[in-house]
């Protein structure tokens, strides 16, 4: 898009839309952020900035509207903060009335409350601060300050009216936000795994929710676990190779069904056609999963159920009513998505009226296909019933915490999110990442942004139901690239990913919704905070106590030697790697990152206590070794790899690959009942679970 606004304007309207003025590469190389790359996110924004006199129109509006406004959508309040209003302004609301205000406003204005419990608490404002005035488009507002009584935390409504010369009167939202996060005391260990790589005795070809609760169960009972790490469940739309990243998904909101332990659900025990549509699937294929195979046989066999079964329980009903308009919004898309079918794929290939939420022809395919779109509901009921009961079997097995979830920091431009809040999500760009040690070009991640300005507008409620979501049936939760909290690396669609520039976003309210949250629901919180970091934003994620991640493949000293684990944060998270990064087997086989692999082998070797220079040990001894070094780590949660563990020795997925990998899919190369009986698998839970002993 082209644009002959002035530099000056373009600069401002950046700068309020919180578009950094460029970046520092890995190797300590500025980039200002183009002419070119402001006016494209600007324009992706809804900013109208194909003239000189169009952008001083945009600029306008955004220096008026936060003046006009008689109450912010929202405003974030912390237990305990302090405030330089003094110890009775604690926790204040600010407003924006219109004249000039130099005396009491009491008797003109009024502000009440209704929080989440239904009672309504008016606010005394004869304490109002004044803090300044300002002429906007010729006409005098005042920003006052008014101080907030002790509230529970929560998310509250605000009203008020001001009866100035022009009458005027307001909505917006209070989050009362704990001082931090929910942080259980102890030392935790747990394993993590890709649920799509366990092997169960029933499964179709992927792994199964009632893989996951029998594996937490039985490392809670015979190893001593607190918790296992899972990848997103999100729904994706299982289509390789891109369609199915858990990072990748069409919603984040709810789960991908194909997890579903099909073959033990009731529903289809009591249905001859779905039982008979499992007998004619055969058997499933072992090493790779199919995607889309799978995705066929357990939605054939689980529709045969549906039709054929009982009207779904109150407890269908129930879950349906609380979920609300986004679960009807999710199963709307899921039905015409399955209406259309593959040929039609992406949604902006469907039909005009039905390419968002709010097009005029998707009310009248709800009411026409209403069974189909009751199907999609249901089946996100029976993953919530699932995950329920794997929560349960896990927390009373003996786990401390349980189930620990991941959120992924983007949904895919094809998916549900953004069709069904097209007001919300940013197209004609992706997030991504600028050009690091690893991937010299940048990253672009094919997910989009959601507007800040606009999260801000909406009261940020759809980051509080993304929280809510992701920490539902679970005691702990990844926040992917935690960075995001703070600034997002925005790239034009079609442009090299070193042509973007980072977006600020509101970090202070986003952290206060984390904790409220988090305590709300007795959720411990991770930060994925590995790549390029703003400079303190780890202290201030530590200050909230979300815990941080410590990578013993990246924990290394001036000349390449390991750190010692004594030396990892408290606040943190402890493990050898990731998914993106090589397995224990794959680096002792020379699978490296880029470096020596032999140098890597000897430093490995020299970390635990081996003689750098000597042969071995065997690889066995070598995985137990590498728990048992990363056992020492002062860090409240150590992770062990199953797949490291069980001597895999491709990476789960490798970035910047499609078809060249076969990313999200490779499965274990034993089932659950072997696994019970590897002695490496074994002697590392005995190693990690002296943790629990101290």
């Amino acid at each position: 898009m082209r644009s002959d606004a002035t530099e000056e304007i373009l600069d401002e309207l950046a700068a309020l839309r919180g578009i950094e003025s460029g970046y520092v590469d890995f190797q300590g190389k500025p980039h200002a952020t183009s002419r070119e790359t402001k006016v494209h996110i600007l324009a992706a924004m809804g900013l109208d900035v194909s003239t000189d006199a169009d952008a001083r129109r945009a600029l306008a509006e955004e220096r008026a509207r936060p003046w006009r406004r008689l109450l912010e959508p929202v405003t974030v309040v912390r237990e305990g903060a302090a405030s330089s209003l003094g110890a009775g302004f604690a926790r204040a609301l600010a407003l924006s009335v219109r004249g000039a205000i130099r005396s009491s406003v009491a008797g003109r204005l009024t502000v009440r409350l209704r929080v989440e419990s239904g009672e309504i608490v008016p606010l005394r404002v004869d304490g109002a601060v004044a803090e300044e005035t300002r002429e906007v488009e010729g006409e005098p507002y005042t920003r006052i300050r008014i101080p907030l009584p002790p509230l529970p935390i929560g998310v509250h409504e605000i009203e008020a009216a001001w009866a100035g010369r022009s009458p005027e009167a307001g909505t917006g939202r209070l989050v009362v936000a704990p001082a931090q996060c929910f942080l259980p005391e102890g030392r935790f260990y747990g394993f993590t795994v890709g649920i799509w790589a366990l092997r169960g005795r029933s499964d179709v070809g992927v792994g199964t929710i009632g893989d996951v609760a029998e594996l937490a169960a039985w490392s809670a009972r015979e190893l001593g676990a607190d918790l296992l790490g899972l990848p997103p469940l999100h729904a994706t739309a299982n289509r390789p190779p891109a369609d199915q990243s858990p990072y990748g998904p069409l919603t984040r909101l709810y789960r991908n069904p194909i997890y579903l332990d099909v073959r033990s659900l009731p529903e289809v025990a009591a249905s001859a056609r779905a039982a008979e549509s499992l007998r004619e699937a055969g058997a499933p294929a072992t090493d790779v999963v199919d995607y889309e195979r799978v995705d066929a046989i357990v939605r054939r066999a689980l529709r045969a159920a549906f039709d054929d079964g009982e009207p779904p329980p109150p407890a269908f009903d129930a879950y349906r009513r609380e979920q609300g308009a986004e679960l009807e919004r999710f199963a709307t898309f899921e039905a015409i998505r399955a209406h259309l079918g593959p040929s039609r794929w992406p949604w902006w290939n469907w039909p005009e009226e039905l390419r968002s939420a709010d097009a005029p022809g998707v009310a009248a395919f709800r009411t026409q296909r209403t069974g189909d779109v009751t199907f999609h509901a249901w089946l996100q009921w029976l993953v919530d019933r699932e995950l329920a009961a794997a929560q349960r079997s896990a927390r009373e097995a003996g786990m401390r915490i349980g189930l620990y979830h991941d959120l992924a920091v983007g949904s895919s431009g094809a998916g549900a999110e953004a069709w069904g809040r097209p007001d919300l999500f940013v197209r004609e760009v992706e997030l991504g990442a600028p050009p690091d040690e690893f991937q010299r070009l940048g990253q672009t991640w094919g997910v989009l942004p959601m507007d800040p300005v606009r999260l801000r507008e909406l009261g940020y409620e759809p980051f509080l139901a993304l929280l809510r979501a992701a920490m539902r049936h679970g005691g702990a939760l990844r926040l992917d690239h935690v960075m995001g909290l703070a600034r997002l690396f925005w790239v034009p669609a079609g442009r090299p990913a070193a042509e973007g520039a980072y977006v600020r976003y509101p970090l202070d309210d986003l952290l206060g919704c984390v904790a409220l949250e988090s305590v709300r629901r007795g959720a411990l919180v991770v930060g994925e905070d590995l790549g390029t970091v703003p400079g303190g934003l780890r202290e201030r994620l530590a200050s909230e106590r979300v815990l941080s991640c410590r990578l013993a493949l990246f924990e290394r000293g001036a000349s390449g030697e390991w750190l010692p684990p004594e030396s990892y944060p408290d606040l943190s998270v402890a493990s050898f790697g990731t998914h993106d990064l090589p397995t224990m087997a794959g680096l002792w086989r020379g699978r490296g990152l880029g470096r020596d692999a032999e140098g890597e082998r000897r430093a490995w070797r020299m970390a635990i206590g081996r003689d750098p220079a000597a042969e071995g040990p065997p690889l066995d001894d070598l995985i137990v070794e590498t728990h048992r070094f990363l056992a020492r780590a002062s860090s409240r949660v150590v992770l062990a790899s199953v797949a490291d563990v069980l001597r895999v020795e491709e990476q789960t997925n490798v970035p910047g690959t499609t078809t060249e990998h076969p990313n999200w899919s490779l499965r274990l190369p034993l089932d659950l009942e072997e696994m019970r009986d590897d002695a490496t698998l074994l002697a590392t839970g005995r190693a990690l679970a002296r943790r629990r002993r101290g």
